[in-house]
């Protein structure tokens, strides 16, 4: 149990580390690890509670004609 754990925050903070330098421009504050939900049998990545950043969001609206 106490591996699964600190395999668990381990591979956390690795996509925390790879998240942050390819989101950093969609992104208004500094991912934490505590944000990444990780399920690697389903393969599947849930961020919660982001804030994404004004300047990217109008970005993507002006690209879209909104």
């Amino acid at each position: 149990m106490v591996l699964q754990a600190a395999s668990d925050w381990a591979l956390r903070r690795l996509l925390k580390v790879v998240l942050k330098k390819n989101l950093k421009h969609m992104l208004a504050t500094e991912l934490d690890v505590e944000q990444l939900r990780v399920s690697l049998g389903t393969g599947a990545l849930e961020l919660t509670d982001v804030l994404l950043s004004p300047q990217w969001l109008a970005e993507q609206a002006v690209r879209r004609g909104s």
